[in-house]
């Protein structure tokens, strides 16, 4: 109710203000006072009983820490690839040089004996500069009517350039591909059984002005107190990564992922560049109902500046057709995560 009457109040003072503009237009907006009250009383109460009876065939435990202290860095760096197929209206001359020696082995129909070989004359082109020459040595085989010898083949041989028609892109149109990946930590865990994980990644650097100490662990010390109090230790470094970040004992790493590409002739061009503090994927595929359980405690904690870049220019394409049929001539991206976490459980139910 108080709210419906509020609502009144408002469209009459709106109904107010348009007479007044209305009536003098230089003073319709000079003085506006709205006053809103609104208080919300709100209870909520929730029960819930989960019973669960499970029979796995096996377990995955992991207890694990990952902690990556400095600066990880990627760069990749493409440039000054040339594609130039021969295109329409070219055209040129050309020659071949040709130094060979061809050895023949052939039967000899030797009637009378002795067989006798003689030179033959060459056959030429009229265009060809080319010479045979029989080679001395060789074998005349009498009995099985066989005959071995060698022959210099020495010349030039002179060609046109055959005009061709532009390219189909689709099918010739060549690719360039740079890929710049930068992770601080990384993890991997696939399992087909029941999967119960502790695990935590951690991402920093340490201020170089920090002398020899190792700010962690004497961190969890004053967390933790010393005392077996049954707590979670990577809570615990968490927190002491937290607060060495914010005393200025824990410096930001630098995650970075550079690429580039550029001065490309004829040539389609995907760059991308990843940049990523903390990752992790978790899958459990299992092998019956009973397995399709994932506990996890998990922690991430990324003191970093991440970037990623990717620039691609100087891409010329010329002589090709069909060029709508390659999709994207050009594609660029650029991620940047602090921390990313993919998990999947599936049943063989299909649940």
């Amino acid at each position: 109710m108080k709210y419906h009457t509020h609502s009144a109040l408002l469209g009459s003072a709106a109904s107010a203000v348009l007479a007044l503009g209305m009536a003098s237009p230089a003073l319709a907006f000079e003085n506006i006072t709205w006053t809103w009250n609104k208080v919300i009383d709100e209870v909520v109460t929730k029960t819930i009983d989960i019973n669960a009876e499970i029979n796995p065939t096996g377990m995955t435990e992991v207890e694990k820490l990952q902690i990556q202290i400095g600066d990880v860095n990627a760069t990749s760096t493409v440039s000054g690839i040339y594609n130039e197929p021969i295109r329409d209206g070219g055209s040129g001359t050309g020659s071949v040089i040709i130094d060979e020696t061809f050895t023949f082995n052939a039967p000899v129909d030797d009637v009378p004996d002795p067989s006798i070989i003689g030179g033959a004359d060459g056959v030429g082109d009229g265009d060809s500069l080319v010479t045979a020459t029989l080679l001395p040595g060789g074998e005349n085989d009498e009995g099985a009517d066989t005959v071995m010898f060698d022959i210099q083949v020495e010349g030039e041989v002179p060609f046109e350039f055959v005009p061709a028609e532009s390219l189909d892109a689709a099918l010739d149109l060549p690719a360039v591909e740079s890929t710049a990946t930068a992770v601080g930590n990384n993890q991997s865990i696939t399992s087909s059984v029941s999967t119960q994980l502790h695990d935590a990644q951690f991402l920093f650097n340490v201020n170089e002005d920090g002398g020899d100490s190792f700010p962690v662990p004497i961190g969890v010390a004053s967390v933790d107190g010393g005392d077996d109090d049954g707590g979670n230790t990577h809570t615990d470094i968490a927190l002491a990564v937290a607060l060495g970040a914010m005393f200025g004992v824990i410096d930001k790493a630098e995650i970075t992922a550079s690429s580039e590409v550029y001065d490309i002739l004829n040539a389609t061009v995907a760059s991308s560049a990843t940049a990523v503090g903390n990752n992790m994927n978790v899958e459990v595929n299992a092998v019956s109902p009973g397995d399709a359980l994932l506990i996890a405690d998990i922690t991430q904690v990324s003191v970093a500046d991440v970037s990623a870049y990717s620039n691609v220019y100087g891409v010329t394409i010329e002589g090709y057709n069909n060029l709508a049929a390659v999709s994207p001539i050009v594609s660029s991206t650029a991620t940047a995560v602090g921390n990313n976490l993919n998990i999947t459980v599936s049943s063989p139910d299909g649940n």
